[in-house]
């Protein structure tokens, strides 16, 4: 009798179940076995007895830092100036890669030297917004009496020289210098002639250029 008794509580204890006990010849009575894995809470905050698959559901939160806010750079552009923009545009223009064509067998109008390199200089120039002007250089200099034609441009309430050839840009104080005459006759367009080098439209009077009641400026 005893050995089944033991054999009995020993099924019960595997079992981990709560159940009637009787015993025959003895009152009857409630055998509790406390469960040796209980829900417990870790630290992490799921139950132990969480399903895997509830763990898969859950949403991972990741705690990240905010970025600190940099102070916001203001950039200044100032705008570029009539001179500036000039010497942008003179790169884009095409003129000074026209050939110098010289021949004597055709007439003016048909060579392509200092005035139809100026003449259509003048034309782009104007096109792209500037103030342009046909200057002819003449003088006697050193048994010289020849001449030369190009261009001037005004820009931030001051003038310079442009030679439509090589695109040089000079003050009238290098104009001496640079190609040995005396006088620089301004105007808005080029007389094509052979051996002249007057302006269609003379301009007698412009204060930035310098001019006071004539149409040339004294270069020496």
């Amino acid at each position: 009798m005893k050995k089944w008794l033991i054999v009995f509580f020993i099924t019960i204890l595997v079992s981990g179940c709560i159940e009637k006990v009787s015993i025959p010849g003895q009152p009857e009575r409630t055998n509790t076995v406390i469960d040796s894995k209980p829900n417990a809470t870790f630290a992490s905050g799921i139950p132990d007895n969480t399903s895997n698959d509830t763990l898969k559901n859950t949403p991972e939160i990741i705690v990240t830092k905010m970025p600190s806010s940099a102070p916001t750079s203001v950039v200044t552009v100032n705008p570029l100036t009539k001179y500036e923009k000039f010497v942008s545009w003179l790169k884009t223009d095409t003129t000074n890669k026209h050939s110098y064509t010289v021949d004597n067998s055709k007439s003016y109008q048909n060579q392509y030297v200092c005035s139809q390199f100026t003449k259509d200089f003048i034309k782009n120039a104007t096109d792209a917004g500037f103030e342009v002007y046909a200057v002819g250089l003449t003088g006697i200099v050193k048994g010289q009496n020849d001449w030369h034609m190009l261009a001037s441009v005004v820009l931030d309430n001051d003038f310079y020289f442009v030679d439509p050839q090589t695109d040089q840009i000079l003050k009238k104080t290098d104009m001496f210098h640079a190609y040995g005459y005396e006088y620089a006759y301004f105007g808005k367009d080029v007389y094509i002639g052979r051996n002249n080098a007057e302006i269609i439209m003379p301009v007698y009077y412009h204060q930035i250029i310098g001019l006071n009641g004539q149409n040339f400026v004294y270069l020496k």
